[in-house]
């Protein structure tokens, strides 16, 4: 679990809109009146909290969030292989962000190289 982040929670609340949809279409084509303004009101104050933020794409939101959920995914996967540290490092360095690089060699010293960059 990653916590409750800016990215995490407009996801979770992106999230909320859509389903708040979903559940307004099902509840029109059930007929069903009182449901459809229950869960359109749903949407909208979920897609207000979302604007009031500044987003404009959801597809933007699910972007970010894919990138934080891969971020954490190496870093754990450091944490329990020190082996992997090493390349996600040399990565890094490639990428011209050697201070993260650094960052993850001295928190986990059994990755590191005599001959790295």
């Amino acid at each position: 679990m990653l916590g409750l982040d800016h990215t995490t929670v407009l996801a979770r609340v992106s999230d909320i809109a859509g389903r708040a949809r979903t559940a307004a279409l099902e509840a029109a084509d059930a007929g069903d009146r009182a449901a459809v303004l229950k869960a359109g009101d749903s949407e909208l104050r979920a897609l207000g909290i979302l604007t009031a933020n500044g987003e404009t794409s959801e597809q933007e939101i699910a972007l970010r969030s894919m990138f934080r959920d891969i971020a954490a995914a190496v870093i754990r996967l450091a944490r329990h292989d020190a082996a992997a540290a090493e390349p996600v490092a040399a990565e890094l360095d490639r990428m011209h962000r050697s201070a993260i690089a650094a960052d993850i060699r001295e928190q986990y010293p059994e990755s590191r190289i005599e001959n790295r960059p």
